[in-house]
């Protein structure tokens, strides 16, 4: 019976992680019902999730471990980082339909596969190329077909956001690798909300006092309360099932679009969104370290190897 506890702790584990994906799915459907501008819409995510997962750390009297340690700069850097990808992506969802962006974003792993040889110094594999094929064969299914209606800004924030999410898993590999992973968090919401809060000189507050319900729910569930979760699964569940359940987010914005938005994905879409998320996965099946959401930092495992899961 001595594994009884373990076995029960993955099974939750695997509940968290699901319940991340399908929470993180939605954050298309309520960027497109706010009426705030997206520079807004992701500072008061920003600002009510730090609040949140700072009041996380104090009542559990961990305030400690937000010391800036010896990598303040990097720190700084992967706040701002987050601000611009976030920036970016909710950018894009204002002017695409939440499919392509989506898809087009979860470039990400694959970028951090090629990125990784230059910035962490580990070996290129074969398989990146293969990767890097589909990927691109996918935008270009997604994007050129429907190149006379799509916003061609849209489109180039979409890519942005990929790119700024591959350099967040990169930035983040190496400060999980000194601080706390919940911690990285923290402090990247919190840098982030000051480089975003410029975006209230031009907000207006009749669209802040309608986006409300949006904002607040952005904050607390989607970025404090699931946030929290992750990191709580990361710790019962093997890291390569980790990079795979991350895939329940791109796949649950299709779904939640169409269901919630009435955005039906073309064929074309669905084929070339298949194409990005199968070299992703084939990425991360082989690297399950560079398979992490979107702005949440890159987790390292807490547990002795003895005690990992099998």
């Amino acid at each position: 019976m001595v594994g009884a506890p373990n076995v029960m702790r993955s099974r939750t584990g695997y509940a968290e992680l699901v319940a991340c994906g399908l929470v993180w799915g939605s954050v298309g459907v309520f960027v497109k019902k706010a009426s705030a501008s997206a520079p807004t819409i992701v500072f008061f995510r920003l600002l009510i999730g730090f609040a949140a997962i700072i009041a996380w750390f104090a009542v559990r009297r961990r305030l400690s471990a937000l010391r800036t340690g010896p990598r303040p700069a990097l720190l700084v850097s992967a706040g701002l980082l987050l601000a611009a990808h976030w920036a970016m992506f909710f950018e894009a969802y204002k002017r695409l339909d939440v499919a392509p962006t989506i898809l087009i974003v979860y470039l990400g792993p694959v970028l951090v596969a090629l990125g990784a040889p230059l910035v962490l110094g580990e070996p290129l594999e074969r398989r990146t190329f293969v990767s890097l094929a589909l990927s691109v064969a996918g935008i270009a299914l997604i994007a050129v077909p429907q190149a006379d209606r799509l916003d061609r800004a849209g489109l180039a924030l979409a890519v942005g956001a990929g790119l700024s999410f591959a350099a967040l898993v990169l930035v983040a590999k190496k400060l999980t690798g000194i601080y706390d992973p919940q911690a990285v968090l923290a402090w990247q919401t919190g840098v982030a909300t000051i480089a975003l809060s410029p975006a209230l000189l031009s907000a207006r507050a009749s669209e802040i006092a309608a986006s409300a319900p949006w904002l607040v729910t952005l904050g607390l569930v989607h970025t404090g309360a699931a946030g929290i979760l992750y990191f709580r699964g990361l710790s019962a569940v093997k890291a390569q099932h980790v990079s795979i359940l991350v895939y329940l987010e791109p796949a649950t914005a299709v779904l939640y679009a169409w269901a919630f938005l009435r955005e039906t994905p073309t064929p074309l879409t669905l084929l070339g969104g298949a194409l990005i998320l199968a070299a992703g996965l084939l990425v991360v099946l082989a690297r399950p370290e560079v398979g992490a959401p979107a702005g949440l930092p890159e987790p390292r495992d807490p547990r002795p190897a003895r005690e990992a899961l099998p």
